[in-house]
């Protein structure tokens, strides 16, 4: 991704999901499920052409500083987000 893109990364509740942005276009998700004081956090796509840019590591950090500002927990079931986790430590102590 050169430095000219333009990344946003928002909440969007209606979809339950968060939604990142290259340029004002769609390129990647996060689907969610709220419970409480725990984020369910179940499945994270990043649409073609947009796979080995670094999209999925930007908008998992996203969340996980969402979710820790928030002051939840996170219910980790998608494996992308696992691995970045486990390869992130300071987010560990959000996994319940």
């Amino acid at each position: 991704m050169s430095d000219d893109n333009t990344v946003s990364v928002h909440d969007n509740p209606s979809e339950s999901r968060y939604e990142i942005t290259v340029d004002e276009q769609l390129a990647g998700y996060l689907e969610y499920e709220r419970q409480g004081a725990t984020t369910v956090l179940e499945s994270t796509q990043v649409l073609d052409g947009y796979g080995g840019r670094g999209i999925g590591s930007r908008l998992v950090k996203y969340v996980l500083d969402d979710v820790r500002t928030s002051g939840a927990n996170a219910d980790v079931q998608c494996p992308f987000i696992d691995s970045f986790i486990d390869n992130h430590r300071e987010y560990e102590d959000l996994r319940i």
